[in-house]
């Protein structure tokens, strides 16, 4: 008998124990049961705030989220997103362009032009006099990096030039993509996303 009641006396409490503990939980947080102040509490701390821009792997956007691709929006439907973008009623066109993070040189919002890294080539040529002296007489040996040798071509007017020589001179040719991969744009690797704001 008196195991028993031991043992009941310790379910007992141990019942009263977890019940405490899940009531004092629950009258500790003011959101459990108002969805509404749930929301608010998103809104303001955990959710994205608005104005944010989130790259989308879909060609729709979700509900109160624009496009970024220059569009217009009404600031009566989105007063909020007005204030975000300054007072602009326009949403920022993003379309094929890489987003970039701003420095102490680069204001928010500022864009830049496309541009390369410098590529580099080099050749060599040797002088040779032909029989009779010319001095506009020149061989290319050798191109380097971006410049090659483009064969020979005949150019006549530079001086005659006798014995086994003959009017002519060597072409060099310059191609970038003998060094980079080339295209009719300047772009680094990539995937193809929608860039959204959040408007509401």
């Amino acid at each position: 008998m008196k195991k028993r009641f031991l043992r009941t006396s310790a379910y007992l409490l141990a019942s009263l124990a977890i019940i405490f503990a899940v009531s004092f939980a629950n009258a500790g947080d003011s959101t459990s049961f108002n969805p509404t102040a749930v929301t608010v509490q998103v809104d303001s701390i955990g959710g994205v705030p608005i104005g944010s821009i989130i790259p989308w792997p879909s060609s729709t956007p979700p509900k109160d989220y624009l496009e970024c691709n220059g569009q217009s929006f009404s600031a009566a439907t989105y007063p909020k997103l007005k204030v975000a973008l300054n007072g602009a009623t326009t949403v920022p066109d993003y379309q094929d362009e890489f987003l970039r993070g701003a420095s102490a040189s680069r204001a928010v919002g500022s864009k830049q032009v496309d541009a390369i890294r410098n590529i580099t080539g080099s050749f060599y040529a040797g002088e040779f006099n032909s029989l009779d002296g010319d001095p506009n007489a020149f061989t290319v040996m050798k191109g380097k990096g971006a410049f090659s040798s483009g064969g020979v071509t005949s150019i006549h007017g530079w001086g005659s030039q006798s014995g086994f020589h003959s009017d002519h001179t060597y072409r060099i040719d310059f191609k970038a993509s003998d060094q980079v991969p080339t295209a009719n744009e300047n772009r680094p690797r990539n995937v193809a996303v929608m860039y959204i704001i959040r408007a509401k």
